[in-house]
């Protein structure tokens, strides 16, 4: 047991010494003593890797349409995100409810318009008596008068005041309180579409990392390949040396073949987040750096969880449930109303005019309505209930979230470390199985293990850089209030 721990250790310094070997020169031949200038040595010839090619090698084509900086970001976010103009909208909507609140405490004017034909008619005979008191006196005249008239029309028109509206007074405050807790439903969607763009943003630039570092991985499958098969034919190496080297490369092809598709669901992601139907690519150009620091200068960051929109949203719900009780107990209350009103009408009517006005004060007393004002009181008592609870939970997600926020950036910069000096080992111990191999010193999966492990390795250190960048502003946008 002893001796089986300590193999691998020797066979580490095997090839170590078998690698100095490799890399230190001969020594130079002594210069003679008559010859009057030293010749220089010629330098030694540098290692070229064999030629390769292959079609899963070509990188995948460009977007159509691709984002330089956040600031590009900002302006597909400004024009086509349906999350903001959906936010936006909700803006709007109460703002409308305003204009509704305020005209239950104006005045209203009604107005209406009536013709009349009447199909019951009666022929009613009297007597003009006129002639009776006349010198000489004559006989009473007969008159026939046809009732009612075949066709009457009128019309009305009506104007009522409210005097005494509590419940229409106390409705104008609570739709301006809508409207603030809109706006701020507003502020906490910026923050939400600035975190999911910037991640989409990173995961596209991670993608296409990955799809790099593939291509990269690919084309040492293959010189290694192309090695084994010279080892091969020189008689150094065998066909299961060819093979193992050969499903190398295929899984390289695959692992090719799902970092494409995984770039393509990114710029589709991307394109989704910007508002658009199609994908959208990054510039090959763009900084993370700068645009973390554009990030930081379109948002604000605030101290206090309770000072962020979703939390102040939420507590602007509550109040807008306290109100809501309140209007309810304002069903119970008496109104007072001014009415005006003035009807014409075809006929003489009672004040021998064709026109009649009148002002009148209408007091309403609610007394029984069957029981639905409790209803509606029990009903408002449970919504303004849930609201606390949605705002004691909401409450508790942003803590969490915060703390999360700030831990992943120290757990990214930790696994960024990791990777980095696992890559390095991972390239090293590659260089190592490389010469060892071409000495005779290792075996193909000794190579093949080793090439496998350094693409492993370059992906996960491609991985984690731009994980730290993600992370470094998700915590950043955790506590802040995005005004673009």
């Amino acid at each position: 047991m002893r001796i089986s721990r300590s193999l691998p250790v020797a066979v580490l310094a095997l090839l170590t010494g078998f690698a100095a070997s490799a890399q230190i020169p001969p020594p130079a031949p002594p210069v003679p003593a008559g010859s009057s200038s030293a010749e220089v040595p010629p330098p030694p010839a540098e290692f070229r890797p064999p030629e390769v090619s292959d079609a899963y090698l070509r990188p995948v084509p460009e977007a159509q349409e691709r984002v330089g900086s956040w600031t590009d970001a900002l302006t597909y976010l400004r024009a086509r995100s349906t999350n903001l103009q959906l936010a936006l909208l909700d803006v709007v909507r109460a703002e409308a409810q305003t204009r509704v609140a305020l005209a239950g405490a104006l005045p209203t004017i009604t107005g209406t318009a009536n013709v009349t034909e009447n199909l019951l008619r009666s022929t009613q005979t009297s007597y003009d008596l006129s002639p009776v008191f006349q010198t000489p006196p004559g006989q009473p005249t007969p008159v026939s008068v046809t009732i009612p008239t075949a066709t009457t029309y009128g019309g009305t028109i009506s104007l009522t005041q409210p005097v005494l509206a509590l419940r229409a007074w106390h409705a104008m405050g609570t739709a301006e309180a809508a409207v603030q807790a809109a706006r701020m439903g507003v502020e906490d969607r910026k923050r939400t579409i600035a975190l999911a763009t910037a991640s989409s943003i990173i995961s596209v630039v991670t993608a296409e990392r990955v799809a790099d570092v593939n291509r990269v991985g690919l084309r040492a499958a293959l010189e290694r390949l192309q090695l084994t098969r010279r080892r091969a034919q020189l008689g150094a190496g065998n066909q299961l040396d060819v093979l193992r080297a050969e499903q190398d490369a295929a899984q390289a092809r695959s692992s090719i073949v799902q970092g494409d598709d995984a770039l393509l669901r990114a710029r589709e992601g991307l394109g989704l987040a910007l508002g658009v139907g199609y994908p959208v690519g990054v510039q090959r150009a763009i900084s993370l750096d700068d645009l973390e620091a554009t990030a930081r200068r379109t948002c604000t960051t605030t101290n206090q969880v309770d000072s962020r929109a979703d939390i102040r949203a939420a507590r602007k719900q509550v109040e807008l449930g306290e109100r809501g009780i309140k209007d309810v107990w304002l069903q119970f209350a008496p109104t007072v109303n001014l009415v005006s009103r003035t009807d014409f009408y075809s006929e003489q009517l009672a004040n021998a005019r064709h026109v009649t006005w009148s002002v009148a004060g209408v007091l309403t007393v609610p007394l029984w309505d069957g029981g639905a004002r409790y209803g509606l009181l029990r009903d408002a008592t449970a919504q303004r209930d849930q609201a606390r609870v949605r705002l004691e939970a909401s409450r508790r997600t942003a803590l969490i979230d915060v703390v999360q926020a700030k831990r992943a950036v120290e757990v990214t910069e930790s696994q960024l470390q990791v990777a980095r000096q696992t890559r390095d080992l991972a390239k090293q111990q590659e260089r190592l199985a490389r010469i060892s191999f071409e000495i005779g010193k290792a075996t193909s999966f000794e190579l093949v293990d080793a090439g496998r492990q350094l693409r492993s390795a370059e992906i996960n250190l491609a991985v984690a850089e731009f994980n730290v960048v993600q992370a470094r502003i998700a915590a950043y946008l955790a506590l802040a209030e995005c005004v673009w």
